[in-house]
């Protein structure tokens, strides 16, 4: 009689995650950039600095 192994087999989510843990890290990373970019986007807009009317009247 052979013991009964606790975690032979993985579950499908942790199987799914090891096996597109790359592309899983790139669309975290693709995401975290697209929310850096509105938020630069809505606090001085994609203008030079200099031209930016925001930074201009805060001065």
């Amino acid at each position: 009689m052979q013991p009964k192994p606790s975690h032979a087999t993985p579950t499908r989510f942790i199987g799914y995650v090891s096996g597109h843990r790359f592309g899983l890290t790139l669309v975290a990373c693709a995401l975290v950039l697209v929310v850096m970019l509105l938020v630069v986007y809505d606090s001085v807009g994609f203008t030079p600095i200099w031209a930016s009317q925001k930074i201009a009247g805060a001065a």
